[in-house]
């Protein structure tokens, strides 16, 4: 691996904002490509002289739910919390019916009770 290869990679540079307390705070981070050229390499290419274009960055991967969540509800729900915590849902799901069964059964069990002691 050359020297020139190993510097011409890219980075993340965070930008911190000094707070009133004296404390800094991480407003955001930019990604930074350099590269580390020989004396040889920079005279032959100088800065600003015939150079390429700068090359576009790839489309950010963002899920479908990451703007507009407003318009769409079900599909923030489904992605944001579903998919993190569908396991508790789906219990406390099954013990609110088993509740909902078991207060059935003893609200309408003296009724029925008193229904066979009368023989009705």
């Amino acid at each position: 691996m050359s020297l020139q290869s190993y510097f011409a990679k890219f980075c993340w540079w965070p930008f911190y904002a000094k707070l009133s307390g004296g404390e800094e705070e991480l407003t955001g981070k930019v990604e930074a490509d350099f590269e580390l050229l020989t004396a040889e390499e920079a005279d032959a290419n100088p800065v600003g002289l015939a150079r390429e274009a700068p090359q576009p960055l790839d489309q950010p991967q963002r899920p479908e739910n990451s703007f507009l969540w407003i318009t769409n509800p079900w599909k923030s729900f489904r992605y944001i919390i579903w998919s993190r915590r569908k396991w508790f849902f789906l219990k406390m799901m099954i013990f609110i019916f088993l509740f909902l069964f078991i207060l059935l059964f003893v609200y309408s069990l003296p009724g029925y009770t008193v229904k066979k002691i009368i023989g009705a």
